[in-house]
């Protein structure tokens, strides 16, 4: 920086807000987030993982320069030592302090006995001596500042309340209705109680005793009834939202890609479905509450206004009190409120990831330090909790002090004004019963600030999952007749009256749309990378109008595109000139007419729906990455396989084999090339049809607590007894089963720990084969079985003839394949037969060593 750039706003000890990381890997990503939340945009850190491009070993400088492009701040950075830092830096900043780890520097405080502050995302603010900061330092410093296009966007928390309560406005109508019966009947208690005591105790007019006694009795029972009445509502509101949300959520987490799944712990989503739960608790029986009764005190004090207005300007002045109470605590208590979800988070982790590792834990004779680890992240949890709640406590005791305060001010300025005859006593018991009422339901606020801090922090984490885009449809989707019927008629009206010059008009939207989407894509990658000397421009990926479209196009839509360089309806091969149907299609395209029209008879050709696959498979120069700023892990993928043939892909571990597996299920979507079943993509078959005659099985067994029965059939409707029956006898577990008590029926416990780790991987196997799959693919699935076992498996499924795909090391399965193929390092080595493979020198031969 210049040197005309020091200045002491610049020096001065800036506070940032603190955003604490789950994982070690997104100390940059919380970095970031500190800093836009201090110029003012909330943004989640599950987001900024995506932004910054994170991966297993963390975020880069480029991904964090990125990060900060699009969210439209200027990033510098400086390579220098801790004087420069200390002398020309403007606070806040991010320091790196060793590999991909950072922390935001606040600034620091004193002369003589200078004190460094910085705010670390893994345990927050933290004080430093000159020494420690120096040692803490790596170099590096990234400068954060808001471009003139940044705009701040606070997470606002009615905005939160407001999105979970959309769809039930009749229902809080509804509770405000109430609410308003509830507040006249509550006002009118104390009004014809002033009335009572003036009228008949003063008074002594003893004919209207049992009047104003009935009315009183009357006026409460209402008043219960209508109490009662909300509560109901209330509680069904609860059931109601719990259940929404809850199917809302499951149904959105289902949708998410696999990568999001394969990134985190059980403990994520056990965390966030329990406080999506809480959440629907505490709006309905805390929140709406005090609304509520919000609602009565106005009345309340509307009323008191019309008997004193010194009465009201107490009551006033009380709440103003009560409003500045917050402003003094919601800081710190939002602070230790942080610190203690963070560390329940981490001691969440700490126990799902022991309950895995037990056989681990136990073999090392390593209980008493898990559980002493476990302890000390309990312990930081209670201590941040306690803290949080002793805040807490001094705002419970200072809201009853000045409530009681507040009642003895009230009652002696109305003793003064009725001795001074401006105020009944009748009206003066009145105004200390409203009074009452109005300080009551100021306080409850205060009461549950805590709670309402927790409640927000919990909506944070809960709609980060939120953030998350859902995968995108990749198979084809089911025609509706009905719209079918429609397209048709649509068609025949507009071949009519069609003008041989007209262009489509659904292309030219697409077209339009394409080229939307270009700009924003360059604006933003020119956004992400400028002004950033440091960083290497890289050129976006770019797809071509087909294969954005075909993505989201309905299926009646892709009958009507004809002018796109391929056709939906039949895919042609470039691969492959010999093959008769792209001869097919090139007399097809000869009798389109100059206008490159298609003729009428020819548009409403479609090619009949998919209704089985037989097996045949194949990859074409396939590639993936497991993420965009990563090198690609699989590199020019490329083999086929026939109906019936038994392939063996082998390799060292990390070779790519499951990689490769789940590109070919669909779980993974691949970077660049295509596979085809029966020369059919993913996108011309139906999502019923895939999964019906594609099966898989893993290395690891999921199996539930139910019968043997349902684990096999897993309520399939198609699937018989006879077909369940052979599917156990080719997994040869059949004779396993019969010499149980109950056979079929027979009970297993969760995972079916009541079975050895090989019944359980041919459990599994044989619920695979119960839907006579066409393509058989097992990753590991054999590897619990002894030798004889497996090849009688592996010979069952032969007999079968489905296709099937083994990832595999032992060279007694290897031998049984048709073809081979071999993965190094993402790339194939060698394809061929065991015989061709293993007279050759090459990396099949060594393995074969090795074993």
């Amino acid at each position: 920086m210049a040197e005309s750039g020091k200045s002491k706003k610049q020096k001065a000890y800036r506070k940032t807000p603190t955003v604490f990381q789950m994982e070690q890997e997104e100390s940059g990503a919380a970095c970031i987030a500190m800093l836009l939340s201090f110029y003012g945009k909330e943004i989640s850190l599950e987001q900024l993982r995506l932004d910054t491009q994170m991966t297993a070993e963390g975020c880069t400088l480029e991904g964090i320069g990125k990060a900060a492009g699009k969210h439209r701040l200027k990033a510098e950075f400086f390579a220098d030592n801790p004087e420069f830092l200390t002398e020309e830096a403007q606070a806040p900043c991010i320091l790196k302090t060793g590999t991909n780890c950072y922390v935001v520097y606040e600034g620091k405080k004193g002369k003589k006995n200078r004190r460094y502050y910085v705010n670390d995302p893994a345990v927050g603010r933290r004080r430093l001596t000159e020494d420690q900061f120096i040692a803490l330092y790596d170099g590096i410093t990234i400068q954060l500042t808001p471009r003139k296009s940044f705009q701040k966007a606070k997470c606002s928390f009615f905005s939160m309340v407001r999105k979970r309560m959309k769809g039930e406005a009749a229902t809080i109508l509804s509770l405000f209705l109430i609410a308003l019966l509830l507040a006249v009947t509550g006002v009118a208690i104390p009004f014809f109680a002033a009335l009572f005591i003036d009228g008949v105790l003063i008074g002594k007019t003893v004919t209207w005793f049992y009047t104003f006694l009935g009315v009183l009795v009357t006026i409460l029972m209402f008043w219960i009834f209508f109490a009662v009445l909300k509560k109901n509502i209330l509680l069904k509101l609860k059931n109601k939202l719990t259940v929404i949300s809850d199917y809302r959520l499951f149904q959105h987490l289902m949708k998410l890609p696999f990568s999001f799944w394969e990134q985190r712990e059980l403990a994520f989503y056990e965390s966030r479905i329990e406080k999506n739960a809480q959440i629907s608790r505490f709006l309905t029986e805390e929140y709406i509450e005090m609304l509520l009764e919000g609602f009565s005190a106005v009345l309340c004090l509307l009323f008191v206004g019309n008997y004193s207005r010194k009465l009201m300007l107490v009551s006033l002045c009380m709440i103003g009190f009560y409003a500045f109470l917050p402003l003094l605590f919601w800081k710190s208590i939002s602070l230790w409120v942080q610190k203690a979800e963070h560390r329940k988070g981490r001691l969440t982790e700490a126990v799902f990831g022991g309950m895995k590792a037990t056989a681990s834990l136990k073999a090392a004779g390593a209980e008493n330090d898990y559980v002493s680890r476990i302890m000390g992240y309990l312990a930081g949890s209670l201590e941040s909790e306690q803290k949080a709640e002793r805040l807490q406590r001094v705002l419970d005791v200072t809201v009853s002090g000045s409530r009681d305060i507040a009642g003895i001010l009230v009652l002696m300025l109305g003793a003064d004004m009725t001795m001074e005859g401006t105020l009944s006593i009748g009206q003066l018991v009145s105004c200390v019963m409203m009074t009452a009422v109005i300080l009551k339901a100021a306080g409850e606020f205060l009461t549950h600030f805590t709670g309402l801090q927790f409640l927000k922090n919990d909506m944070k984490r809960v709609d980060d999952i939120w953030r998350f885009c859902e995968e995108k449809e990749i198979f084809r989707r089911p025609a509706d007749p009905q719209v079918e019927e429609s397209v048709e008629d649509t068609e025949e009206e507009d071949t009519e009256q069609e003008d041989p010059e007209q262009e489509d008009p659904e292309e030219e939207v697409w077209e339009e749309d394409e080229a939307e989407t270009e700009a924003e894509g360059e604006e933003d990658t020119q956004e992400a990378v400028g002004d950033m000397d440091e960083l290497e421009e890289e050129e976006p990926t770019e797809d071509t109008e087909y294969d954005k479209c075909a993505d989201e196009a309905e299926p009646d839509k892709e009958i009507k595109i004809h002018k796109t360089a391929v056709s939906l309806g039949k895919k042609t091969d470039s691969r492959q000139p010999d093959v008769p149907e792209e001869s097919e299609d090139t007399d097809q395209a000869s009798k389109t007419d100059e206008t490159g029209e298609v003729p009428e008879e020819m548009d409403k050709e479609e090619e009949p729906p998919i209704t089985e696959l037989t097996g045949g498979l194949c990859l074409y120069n396939v590639s993936f990455g497991f993420g965009p700023s990563q090198k690609e892990f699989l590199q020019e993928i490329t083999f086929s396989l026939k109906q019936g043939e038994v392939m063996a892909i082998v390799g060292k571990a990390g070779s790519g084999k499951s990689t490769v597996l789940k590109l070919i299920t669909g779980l993974y979507t691949p970077g660049g090339g295509e596979i085809t079943y029966d020369e059919k993509q993913l996108s011309e078959i139906p999502r019923e049809v895939f999964y019906r005659d594609v099966a898989v099985v893993g290395q690891q067994t999921r199996l539930f607590t139910g019968s043997i029965r349902e684990n096999i059939m897993l309520w399939d409707k198609n699937v018989t007894e006879a077909d369940m029956i052979k599917a156990a006898k080719d997994a040869c577990i059949h004779d396993v089963i019969m010499k149980k008590k109950k056979a079929y029926d027979h009970m297993l416990l969760e995972n079916g720990r009541n079975l050895s780790e090989g019944e359980r991987q041919r459990l599994e196997i044989a619920a695979a084969l119960a839907k006579n799959p066409s393509l058989l693919i097992l990753d590991e699935a054999t590897a619990r079985l002894d030798v004889l076992t497996e090849q009688k498996v592996l010979s069952n499924i032969r007999n079968r003839g489905c296709s099937c795909i083994l990832a595999v090391h032992r060279p007694t399965a290897i031998r049984f394949c048709d073809k081979i193929v071999v993965l190094e390092k993402g790339q194939i080595a060698q394809i061929g037969t065991h015989k061709e493979l293993a007279r050759t020198q090459g990396v099949y031969r060594r393995l074969l060593q090795n074993v």
